[in-house]
């Protein structure tokens, strides 16, 4: 993407993105910001859930940028969603996917940066004040802002961006007031601007995109020629078993049909701490 180089690239929020990604374009691939707030990308989908999102999250990211592209006029765009899940392994704990999506409205060209990783997004439901303080200190409060309702987490009427102990209480008595069930449903406010672990899963992403734009395929020079699969086991140094342990990589480019194989690492056989048998 030559034509990118030192040009201007627009985003559109309202969640303060353009403070986390600045820094990241302008030293990466010498580009400028042009922030929009126009549109309220909430309309988009919510994760306080008054707005489901319609599509997926690439999908989601793609129309952010096509807006934010229209309405300055910039010919490149960038889209950032979200999403929140459980942990690959367990299922249990809070998992933070990020996507930060490049376009170019021109030739349709995208390139997606990726980061996950634990999440802070916890949530339940409390009758009394010193069960929200104990919630509250478990969420990272107030460095993390919290989002309270009525009765469950599907009550309409809510506050948002709880980001202080004052505002935490005067929060808990409305909504107790309001409480069919005589308890409240708390949980961490998800936006950008009020969760700082998302922001950081954010700037990393918008790394992996600053990289796959300066990883060019070898045969048609486009960007985003990346790792795209792990082949064959190296096996165990002591006993020669089978490991998990990939011994290849597979890097691949998505606008042609190239791909090559990578020799991973420098190590020919697998350190036997990663040994089902002789670290079972």
């Amino acid at each position: 993407m030559q034509d990118l180089n030192n040009g201007p690239i627009a985003l559109l929020t309202r969640h303060r993105k353009e403070m986390l990604l600045a820094s990241v374009f302008q030293e990466g691939i010498g580009c400028h910001l042009v922030h929009t707030d126009v549109v309220d990308t909430d309309t988009l989908g919510s994760f306080t859930r008054e707005i489901p999102r319609q599509g997926t999250q690439r999908e989601a990211a793609r129309k952010k940028a096509e807006l934010g592209a229209k309405l300055t006029g910039c010919r490149f765009g960038i889209g950032s969603e979200g999403a929140f899940v459980t942990d690959p392994w367990t299922g249990m704990m809070p998992w933070n996917l990020e996507m930060v999506l490049l376009l170019d409205t021109w030739s349709g060209l995208e390139i997606v940066g990726i980061a996950e990783g634990p999440g802070m997004s916890l949530q339940r439901e409390v009758k009394n004040w010193s069960s929200l303080e104990e919630f509250a200190a478990q969420a990272g409060f107030p460095d993390h802002h919290l989002v309270m309702r009525p009765d469950n987490a599907h009550q309409l009427v809510l506050a948002k961006g709880i980001d202080n102990p004052d505002c935490l209480r005067a929060a808990f008595e409305d909504a107790l007031s309001r409480s069919v069930t005589q308890q409240v449903f708390v949980e961490n406010d998800l936006r950008a601007h009020c969760n700082p672990m998302r922001q950081a899963m954010i700037v990393k992403a918008a790394q992996n995109l600053v990289e796959r734009l300066h990883s060019s395929c070898p045969e048609c020079n486009l960007p985003d020629f990346w790792m795209t699969a792990l082949l064959d086991k190296k096996v165990c140094s002591v006993c020669r078993s089978a490991t998990k342990v990939a011994k290849y990589e597979k890097w691949s480019c998505r606008h042609c049909s190239y791909s090559e194989k990578r020799k991973r690492g420098t190590e020919e056989f697998a350190d036997p701490v990663n040994c089902e048998y002789c670290n079972p």
